[in-house]
């Protein structure tokens, strides 16, 4: 079977942090169009080519689409990685032209997708806060460098990862933001405590998982075609 479109997703369960995970997000640059969304009170990133990914509340989504109160997906951020096959982007990624559903559905590439799109994205390092940003620099560089980093940080307060790419050089861009990622300060945490990094876990939790959760859902199908009440 062909496929027209694939999502992979994963649910990280941030708590009452998630505001502030959706608010530094919205900082992030990645990919060329960016917007904070009001439905699911979320971030995408997009393309015209069909490659979208978003981060939003889980339980905001199911309250408005399913009206439905789900205590378990109470502070469940979803990350979510949207690939139309039009965009090539898995073709390129396989090294394969003629890439078919059972092709795309495979754990791996799922898994794999999802992992590389959080570490370009520097996701995995975590955000610590605008507070210890003065520390942690003067820690590693020297004062000057430090300073001139710090003033970096206070401009991305107002302006957008955008905006200062281009009032800079471009070498000097991707300089200061290697130094900055590696401290997990590109960008700091938009809330007054340090957000841990959206990491996935190992592939054999996840598939041990969603095994579990095919078996319930299984179950439940079974108990509904013999006339039990759920």
């Amino acid at each position: 079977m062909d496929y027209l479109r694939v999502d992979y997703c994963h649910n990280f369960q941030v708590g009452s942090a998630l505001p502030d995970y959706i608010q530094t997000l919205g900082k992030v640059r990645f990919l060329k169009h960016r917007r904070t969304t009001d439905g699911y009170g979320g971030v995408e990133w997009w393309t015209h080519n069909g490659r979208r990914i978003r981060a939003y509340d889980k339980h905001k989504e199911i309250l408005e689409n399913d009206k439905k109160d789900i205590p378990e997906a109470r502070g469940m951020l979803r990350f979510e990685i949207q690939l139309r096959k039009k965009s090539g982007f898995l073709q390129r990624r396989q090294r394969s032209k003629d890439l078919r559903l059972r092709d795309v559905l495979k754990p791996e590439v799922g898994y794999c997708c999802l992992v590389e799109t959080l570490e370009k994205m520097c996701l995995g390092l975590g955000f610590e806060t605008q507070d210890m940003a003065r520390k942690i620099l003067d820690e590693q560089f020297s004062y000057g460098k430090a300073t001139r980093l710090l003033g970096i940080l206070r401009r991305l307060e107002t302006e957008t990862m955008d905006d200062l790419r281009k009032a800079i050089s471009r070498s000097t861009f991707f300089s200061d933001k290697r130094d900055l990622k590696a401290l997990a300060l590109w960008p700091p945490s938009a809330g007054s405590v340090t957000l841990p990094p959206l990491a996935m876990p190992p592939i054999e939790t996840v598939l041990s998982a969603a095994e579990a959760s095919f078996c319930n859902s299984s179950e439940m199908e079974k108990d509904n075609v013999n006339g039990k009440t759920i």
